[in-house]
């Protein structure tokens, strides 16, 4: 494997480990969670329609992925909260829709697979570039609403009454999700999003004891995933995608067990 393939897509990892860890650190409060998963599998829709129509699938999948945020926080709001059938939902209906348009043409088939289990060892400079702007964008967007969003994850009606914009804000949080899932396929693919997103949030809550504290284990973590992942890829010729999740799950399972260990020998 060439080397500078390796230091491009380790920067591109790095980058989507930072963004995907903190916007995954908000939606875990926000109990958000399978939202990732269902953004990731309807934008799918929009990357197979793009090769099958030949404009750039990369915009076809962060549309799709908008349309399905719109969607259900329209829903959302209709139902006061987002329930496992809304999220199941846009997540089977654009598997499902992004498959039949595969099945009509050769090309849509043989693209998907790669926005399915991830193609970051092909990523180029356009998309380290893509990728960079969405970093800028994810800490330009924490930086003045991170505050925002722990209170409203805390105590929603007194962040109405000290005039926060509920629906603004969190409308907002699901579009940046959307914008970090549809670069996070490139890493590692559809099926293993929301995995991405999530996991470094949930080791984080096993180790920290605040907020800060939370911020900074899952970006840690994540970054950790990342790196070790794509070394393990670049020696062992595995999937990187599968190996940054897989990395991550084992880090879950030690954390855990070593704190149930920590805690017998008390």
């Amino acid at each position: 494997m060439d080397l500078n393939v390796v230091q491009n897509s380790l920067l591109i990892a790095l980058l989507l480990a930072i963004e995907g860890s903190l916007v995954g650190v908000f939606l875990l409060v926000r109990r958000y969670s399978l939202l990732a998963d269902a953004l990731a599998h309807f934008s799918l829709v929009g990357a197979a329609l793009g090769v099958f129509f030949g404009f750039s699938s990369l915009l076809g999948g962060v549309f799709a992925a908008l349309t399905g945020g719109v969607i259900l926080e329209t829903l959302r709001y209709k139902e006061n909260a987002f329930n496992d059938a809304n999220l199941a939902l846009i997540s089977a209906g654009g598997l499902s829709l992004a498959l039949i348009i595969a099945s009509l043409k050769g090309e849509v088939w043989q693209s998907l697979g790669q926005y399915l289990f991830g193609s970051i060892l092909f990523a180029g400079k356009r998309d380290l570039i893509w990728a960079f702007v969405t970093f800028l964008g994810v800490l330009l967007f924490l930086l003045f609403y991170s505050r925002h969003l722990l209170l409203l994850s805390i105590d929603q009606s007194g962040a109405k009454s000290q005039g926060i914009k509920v629906r603004f804000s969190e409308f907002f949080l699901i579009i940046l999700a959307t914008i970090v899932v549809s670069f996070g396929i490139q890493a590692v693919g559809a099926l293993l999003t929301g995995a991405f997103l999530v996991l470094p949030a949930l080791i984080g809550i096993e180790l920290a004891r605040s907020f800060t504290g939370l911020i900074v284990w899952a970006v840690t973590v994540s970054l950790i995933m990342a790196v070790a992942g794509i070394i393990i890829t670049f020696f062992l010729n595995l999937p990187p995608g599968a190996t940054i999740v897989a990395t991550g799950v084992l880090i879950y399972i030690l954390v855990v067990s070593g704190k149930k260990l920590g805690q017998r020998g008390k």
